[in-house]
């Protein structure tokens, strides 16, 4: 009886796939605008920690997708009118993302207080202590 091994859908992407990924989160959402000179394939192999041949195979990706287009001796930019289903979205923060935000604002400004107070009782001590 022959056993077939299920796909394994939970398998990460290749390097260069997950670097396409990050550029075309970073297109889509605006960061990369429209005409924006995209990093050297050295920047990348940096940036993503990956070989310079994977940094190819990543801008290859985008540039076949219609998001990136290169021109020789200049660079590789974004395209300039992005296609329909690529459009940046505009994104509102959800309400429980600025609820979050407002209460770590007022724990980080009550922790400020807290160690403005502490600084100026050890500055105390301090003179008291070379008084003596």
């Amino acid at each position: 009886m022959r056993i077939l091994a299920m796909p394994s859908f939970a398998r990460p992407l290749p390097p260069y796939m997950q670097a396409a990924q990050v550029l075309r989160d970073e297109i889509v959402s605006g960061y990369l605008k429209p005409g924006a000179r995209v990093p050297s394939h050295r920047a990348l192999q940096q940036r993503f920690g990956i070989a310079s041949t994977t940094s190819r195979n990543t801008v290859e990706v985008l540039r076949a997708e219609g998001l990136l287009r290169t021109v020789p001796g200049r660079g590789t930019f974004v395209v300039d009118i992005l296609p329909p289903d690529c459009e940046p979205q505009a994104r509102a923060d959800p309400p429980e993302l600025v609820d979050l935000v407002r209460e770590l604002s007022a724990q980080i400004s009550t922790l400020n207080q807290r160690v403005s107070t502490l600084e100026t009782r050890l500055h105390r001590v301090g003179s008291a202590l070379t008084k003596q």
